[in-house]
């Protein structure tokens, strides 16, 4: 979920034998999707030849659908930039509230939201020291927070 660190999902076996040449399509399903808290993964393939030589795709970035009212951030931790995903119950105006540890508030913000998903907005955290943050999101029918770690 940070675009950083990888673990295996599956293999899928090649058509053919290889060094054919040509196209072939391949598909397959990560069925722990739906289990994950953040509303971004990103995928890469690592391709393995014949005599165990290997490369890897370009990373992938897929959005998934959060439940209403719900809120996720991504990557955490965070080092500069962390998107933020509001799954939103009515349409409007959000607030928002970044603070720290002893509950100071360091950033804040408005953002519109409409009702459902796609609402992202990203909150630069470039200036921040090191440490653990909480974000508050308010109205429109929204009361969550999120815990954060800034490296």
């Amino acid at each position: 979920v940070d675009a950083g660190n990888f673990s295996g999902i599956g293999n899928i076996s090649a058509n053919g034998p290889g060094n054919m040449g040509g196209s072939f399509n391949y598909s397959f399903t990560d069925n722990d999707a739906p289990n994950q808290s953040s509303p971004w993964l990103y995928y890469r393939l690592k391709m393995v030849d014949i005599d165990g030589a290997f490369k890897y795709s370009n990373i992938v970035s897929v959005s998934i659908p959060l439940i209403t009212g719900k809120l996720g951030i991504s990557p955490n931790p965070v080092t500069n930039e962390v998107k933020v995903a509001v799954v939103s119950p009515a349409d409007g105006k959000v607030q928002w509230k970044l603070m720290d540890n002893v509950g100071r508030v360091v950033l804040k913000g408005t953002e519109h939201v409409k009702k459902g998903s796609g609402n992202n907005f990203t909150i630069n955290m470039n200036r921040l020291s090191a440490g653990t943050y909480y974000l508050s999101v308010n109205g429109a029918g929204n009361d969550q927070k999120v815990k954060m770690q800034k490296l």
